[in-house]
Order: structure tokens, then C-alpha cells, then sequence
């Protein structure tokens, strides 16, 4: 079994870092994207996804609904 190391920030914030086998994995089967966003200008869209539950899960559908529309 891998093992996980948690580290513990002054903020009270924790995370949590993969080792071995689920970073191999991570590296031959994922992709991530990273989105920056102006609190000024865009507050709209981070007010939304603020609600949302599952903010990777929202920005799935709306990509896949934007699919769907071009189809």
C-alpha cells in the first residue's frame, strides 16, 4: 500500500499528497487545466461556482451541454 503524507498549513488548511501508485496513474490517465480568475470582473462566474457542489462537476456539464449545442 502507498503511502500518503497530510500537511498540515498555519491556516488551518490541510492537503494531502499522493505517492507511487495513484501518481504513476494520475500521470498516464489525467489532465488537469488550470483557470485564473479576476475576483473583480469575473465575480459573476465565482459567485456561481461558489454554489456549486461540485465545482468540476458543474464545469463539465456546461462544457458538455456547449458540445452538445455545436453538434
Amino acid at each position: 500500500m502507498d503511502a500518503k503524507v497530510k500537511i498540515k498549513y498555519a491556516d488551518g488548511s490541510e492537503q494531502v499528497q499522493k505517492y507511487g501508485s495513484q501518481s504513476k496513474y494520475d500521470k498516464a490517465n489525467t489532465v488537469q487545466f488550470k483557470m485564473k480568475l479576476n475576483k473583480k470582473t469575473d465575480s459573476d462566474i465565482l459567485a456561481w461556482l461558489e454554489q456549486q457542489p461540485s465545482k468540476q462537476g458543474a464545469i463539465k456539464a456546461l462544457i458538455r451541454q456547449a458540445i452538445n449545442e455545436t453538434i
